[in-house]
């Protein structure tokens, strides 16, 4: 056994493990948690923590299975001696160690007498076991301590919708008192002139600051204590701050032009360039001086363009003020832009936690703030150390912490006293602990959520005595060329950037494949969408290639950096045949077995819409035959009451009718599911039975009520399924990057990485700085890289900055590379600069590095099986029996005793890309609010206009009246244009119709019937050129989806671009 097992089994070492991806992470710390047990350690002394309930799950499975293993084995007697596993194996290897010798029999035969008695004491006592995600460890706390935290005992975790929606509802109040205050306002506007950013509406860059300050509001709130902190002054102050600013800027323009008039005068001769240099001292902004190259130097004669000028002292003084004064200007231009920001930041955080309290909710992100408030700035578990274990019912003996890269600060100073009182050698002063954690740095990619890749190496230096670094560097998951493939760049890399990185080792048999393909990217509009196009070829190319070789969609992930651009790829797969789920397929209200017990719910709480009835119908395969479709698509009078059209089926809808609030929703649900059998129709989706778990929720107002669920399940929109149905082997699987991380998947397609290295101090308004020791130093307006140079601190402020974007991208390249098992693909941008301007630069100069050569390929390994023909939506359901099925009943019988229900994650960030503004809320408001005035026109005459449009006032009412009135303009556009008119002539028109087809969700503004033809029509409120071809593979989409529902029939496409006084029409058509 190696020297490094032995110190990750050992009880007494503290071990500080770098685990690179495929390196066996969890299965060694799952294993160190057993090796304590079977070294009696109490189960309750033990406390392991990890990032998610995925992760908390699998190490309570792991355990419990290697426990068990070793308790009895999986057969006869004597079948562990016959067929250890790798976790039986590497723990008889200690043991014989630590038993002094022996062969590995003996070891085996005592790991089982041990683990027979562990198995009474921890597997069936589970609940002793300390296995948490550090959310949930943190929320445990809060609820022990509520009245000395300031906090509710029965407070609620707000979901992630929950949250969003507090701060928007927030944000409106604060901008709007903030509208009411002359003197706040005049801050906003001065702030805005500080950050540079001229462009933006002042709200809206606002909203941008504060969501980076959120996500480390304890820092924040620490920074800004006690009278004389930042953000303490009043509004008051600062303006009087900003007068000063002022002064210092007349300063800089009276010193400017104080040197240009000294140089005419004694350089009446200058050269024209010299000449044009002394013109912009006079005429030029403090920002426009600090980007002349001849403030740049130190002297002025060293500017090339006065260097055959004879040297003046005096000149050079009125030189050197003029950058002392430059200076001065930017230092307090610096502090005050924090201090406006800061103050505006406090004021605003009464209003979110004002409506928390009113809701009697916190987030993840709160819980953590006020443990970190209560335990360590209050010195509660310093001060009342023994206290504070008695109320968690146990001592913490040994300290676990799993992917440590994406812990945050605050997350670490709350446990920072456990691992010190264990790493001086005893656990809370009985018996000797232990302190253990284990992850990559190379796969912090967290940052914008407040974790932090230098928190590894941080905390191991602060125990430099007492904790041993140990690294995993065999891979056990990606074949040998991608393994190699890796190694090849970021060899590179760390050669070109510093980067940390070792080689890794592969231990796999198989080979696996790379294939690289470069395109070209020109300047100009046409030419970037001719890159577009091609890289959505190339990812469509590698999908046919890896179907027509036997492999299963499901079993290929195409990884992006944005969710926008996962549905462009998936509407150009779903427009070449292939089934998809992206990640919103994968939220539980997204299931397509969910969204038809929803629909017929909805149809059931307002009758009036039976567009939530077709939604349902056509939603369950098999429901409607051929005579239902002739009864519901002939002409007949029926239209508005389906139900009645379907004798087959409306005595089952009849009587769900009359349950309609006299039974519980979740009784109605099961109703449901019983009477139309979809069960079966869904291969047996447990998502189903969590649909009615949830449903018996005493959370909600109202069991009874219908309309109260359906409120309840839309707050709670971020829910993950049980099992996303749409995920099966005739899927190919779209998601960002951001959240592949901790998966693998058999074949990855990486086509975005045309991601910015450079540092744009346009696009990162704030920078939010530590020093060395992960302290919060300050809040920075970012600088660029000119003015920077007259402050050596924010220099150096902005170069760290740049380190930290150039690692964050770095990082991402690693975990993107590294999700792959078989095969990873990889379509970027050729650079057409020497420069690396972006991160596909970064990796066709590392394959140049590493090939010798550059190429506008690069492939090595080999693709799996023979070329067969395509496979697109043939794939056969699996013949054995679903694995589900089983689960059925086991299930029904949790919901019905009203079993702890599966909870939600801690929301996990997507991406760094930046969220939604309010002025993108608002866009986005407005489009719903025109679809739902369209949904509401009882029929499309002018006299149904001002109805829709009052509906539209009650529903939203945040909806500023102007757009109400825009909504009412476009309306009666659309009522008056005949040709839009003649579209919807027919014999039935459907509005908002739902679809569900290979677990993807679709919902068409208008679907009309017209005797042999179906028209589907999508409205556009806004017109984007760029866009114009995502917008007709939208409506593509509709088209083939309607398509397969209604074969036989014609299936038009048309593009309605509704504007206030005109109406155009673009026909689509399928290619």
């Amino acid at each position: 056994m190696h020297n490094e097992t032995m110190d990750i089994l050992s009880p007494g070492r503290n071990i500080a493990l770098k685990a690179s991806a495929g390196s066996g992470k969890t299965f060694n710390l799952s294993l160190r948690v057993v090796n304590l047990l079977l070294e009696g350690v109490e189960p309750d002394r033990i406390l392991c923590l990890t990032f998610t309930n995925k992760a908390t799950n699998e190490m309570y499975e792991r355990i419990v299975r290697t426990i068990t293993y070793l308790a009895g084995g999986p057969s006869a007697e004597g079948s562990m001696l016959d067929a250890p596993n790798n976790e039986a194996l590497t723990l008889a290897e200690y043991w014989q160690h630590r038993l002094g010798g022996g062969d590995i029999s003996g070891a085996l035969l005592y790991l089982r007498e041990r683990a027979r008695e562990l198995y009474e004491a921890v597997v069936r006592e589970i609940s002793r076991l300390r296995v948490s995600t550090i959310d949930g460890f943190f929320n445990s706390i809060l609820r022990l301590f509520p009245f000395e935290a300031g906090v509710m005992p029965d407070f609620r975790i707000a979901t992630e919708s929950e949250e969003e929606g507090i701060y928007r509802r927030a944000y409106d109040e604060f901008t709007a008192a903030l509208r009411s205050d002359a003197s706040t306002r005049e801050l906003l506007k001065r702030l805005v002139l500080l950050s540079g950013s001229r462009e933006l509406s002042p709200f809206r860059l606002l909203d941008g600051y504060f969501r980076e300050l959120l996500a480390m509001r304890a820092e924040i709130e620490e920074l800004c204590e006690g009278r004389d902190g930042p953000g303490a002054a009043d509004a008051g102050r600062l303006l009087k701050e900003c007068g000063v600013l002022e002064k210092l800027e007349a300063r800089v323009r009276e010193a400017a032009v104080h040197l240009a008039g000294m140089m005419r005068r004694s350089y009446p001769e200058l050269g024209r360039t010299a000449a044009a240099e002394v013109r912009r001292y006079e005429e030029s902004s403090v920002k426009e001086l600090s980007a002349l190259t001849s403030l740049a130097k130190d002297h002025y004669t060293d500017y090339r363009y006065f260097s055959s000028l004879d040297h003046s002292p005096e000149i050079q003084d009125a030189f050197d003020l003029l950058k002392r004064v430059m200076r001065d200007y930017f230092i307090h231009k610096n502090r005050l832009f924090q201090e406006i920001t800061l103050h505006l930041f406090t004021r605003f955080l009464q209003y979110p936690d004002s409506a928390k309290r009113s809701l009697n909710a916190l987030s993840f992100s709160d819980v953590t703030r006020i443990c970190y408030d209560l335990l360590i700035r209050n010195s509660l578990i310093d001060e009342s150390a023994d206290y504070f274990y008695f109320r968690l019912d146990s001592r913490i003996e040994h300290l676990l912490i799993d992917e440590f890269q994406d812990t945050s600060i605050i997350q670490w100073r709350i446990l920072k006293p456990m691992a010190d009182e264990l790493t001086s050698g005893l656990g809370q002063k009985e018996r000797p602990g232990s302190f253990f954690y284990v992850g990559d740095p190379k796969q912090s990619i967290y940052r914008f959520r407040g974790g932090e890749s230098g928190l590894f190496d941080a905390v191991l230096s602060m125990y430099p005595e007492k904790l041993k670094p140990q690294s995993l560097r065999r891979n056990f998951r990606s074949g040998r060329a991608i393994v190699d493939f890796v190694n090849m760049v970021f060899s590179a890399v760390s050669s070109a950037y510093g980067y940390d990185y070792d080689e890794q080792e592969s231990t796999l048999d198989r080979q696996g494949f790379v294939d690289v393909r470069f395109v070209s990217n020109k300047k100009g509009r046409a030419e970037r969408e001719l890159c577009r196009k091609e890289k959505m070829q190339a990812v469509l190319s590698f999908v046919e290639a890896l179907v027509r070789r036997g492999a299963r969609p499901g079993d290929i992930a195409v990884l992006c950096q944005k969710n926008r651009t996962c549905e462009e790829y998936a509407a150009v797969l779903r427009e070449n045949g292939y089934d998809v789920v992206t990640e919103s397929a994968e939220a539980l209200l997204e299931q397509p077995s969910v969204k038809a017990v929803m629909n017929l719910l909805r149809w059931l709480a307002d009758q009036r819409q039976p567009v939530y009835l077709f939604g349902f119908l056509f939603s369950v395969d098999g429901l409607l035959d051929a005579e239902d479709l002739r009864r519901l698509f002939d002409k007949t009078p029926s239209w508005n009451d389906p139900a009645a059209a379907l004798p087959r089926i409306s005595e089952r809808l009849s009587e769900l009718q009359r349950l309609h609030g006299l039974v519980p929703v979740w009784r109605l649900i099961e109703k449901i599911i019983t009477e139309f059998g979809l069960f079966r129709a869904f291969d047996y989706d447990p998502n189903l039975l969590c649909l009615a778990g949830t449903a018996a929720s005493e959370e909600i107002a109202d069991p009874l009520s219908i309309v109260d669920f359906i409120a309840f399940m839309e707050g709670r929109s971020s829910v993950k399924a049980h099992i996303p149905s749409g995920l099966s082997e005739r899927s190919v699987r779209l998601m960002t990057v951001h959240k592949a991380k901790g998966l693998e998947f058999p074949y990855v397609i990486l086509p975005e990485l045309d991601i910015r290295m450079s540092f744009d101090a346009r696009n990162r308004p704030l920078i939010i700085d530590h020093t060395g020791d992960l302290a919060l130093k300050g809040v920075y307006v970012s600088e660029n890289r000119e003015t920077a140079s007259f402050v050596p601190e924010i220099e150096e402020v902005r170069a760290r900055e740049e380190e930290r974007i150039r690692t964050d991208l770095l990082n991402y390249l690693y975990v993107a590379m590294t999700r792959a098992r078989d095969g990873l693909m990889i379509a970027a941008e050729r650079p057409e600069r020497p420069e690396v301007r972006q991160l596909s630069d970064v990796l066709y100069r590392a394959v140049e590095s590493g090939t010798g050569e550059a190429a506008d390929t690069y492939r090595s390994g080999a693709f799996p099986g023979v070329e067969g023909p395509s496979a697109r939506r043939e794939v056969p359901p699996p013949s054995h029996p679903n694995p589900f099925a089983g689960l059925t009943l086991p299930l029904k019988e949790a919901v019905l005793k009203g079993a702890p229900l599966p909870q939600e994650d801690a929301p996990v960030a997507e991406e760094p890309a930046r969220r939604e503004t309010p002025d993108e809320f608002r866009d986005r408001l407005f489009g719903e609010a025109f679809h739902y005035a369209v949904e509401m026109m009882e029929d499309f005459a002018a006299d149904s206009v001002p109805a829709a449009v009052a509906r539209v006032r009650q529903r939203y009412a945040s909806l500023p009246e102007d757009a109400a009135a825009s909504i009412e303009r476009r309306l009666s556009a659309l009522v008056a244009d005949e040709a839009f008119l003649r579209l919807l002539s027919g014999d039935a028109l459907y509005r908002e119709v739902p679809f569900a087809r290979g677990g993807s969700p679709y919902r068409i503004d208008l679907l009309v019937f017209d005797g042999a033809a179906v028209r589907v029509l999508d409205f556009k409120t806004g017109r984007d050129s760029t866009l114009m071809e995502q917008y007709r593979q939208q409506v593509r989409a509709y088209m083939l989806t309607v398509g397969g529902c209604f074969s036989g029939k014609d299936i038009e496409g048309y593009l309605v671009f509704s504007g206030e006084n005109s109406v155009d029409i673009q026909e689509v058509r399928l290619q």
